[in-house]
């Protein structure tokens, strides 16, 4: 073999190589773009509906607490108050992530037990 031979298998070798090298990175970028898609469309606006969802029913708790520790019926019965509507607001954001946000069949029993936990919060019983 020709020195020139070489040369050529050297360098042929070489630009396959890099060819593959770089199709390889370019077909690794768009899977890791497919995944911020995926992170951006989906996860993040789950996470902040469910970020309001948390605030709610902290809200709810501490209505509840103060509803316990109210010595009047006048403060217990605007407590009351303020728990139904805090169940309302809470039911209608779990609601808008049903319809909306949910990604998979996980999502949808996670939702449920979650509103199986929220229902002994209502001073209604």
């Amino acid at each position: 073999m020709k020195i020139s031979q070489r040369l050529l298998l050297t360098l042929s070798t070489a630009l396959v190589a890099l060819l593959a090298v770089g199709s390889f990175g370019l077909w690794q970028l768009k899977q890791a773009n497919t995944r911020f898609d995926y992170i951006a469309e989906n996860t993040m606006p789950s996470v902040l509906a469910l970020d309001h969802v948390k605030d709610t029913f902290a809200e709810m708790r501490v209505q509840v607490y103060r509803h316990v520790l109210a010595n009047n019926p006048e403060l217990k019965q605007k407590e009351e108050q303020l728990i139904r509507e805090s169940d309302q607001k809470l039911a209608s954001e779990l609601n808008d992530y049903e319809k909306n946000l949910i990604s998979n069949q996980e999502d949808r029993d996670l939702l449920a037990k979650d509103r199986l936990r929220s229902r002994p919060m209502k001073p209604d019983g």
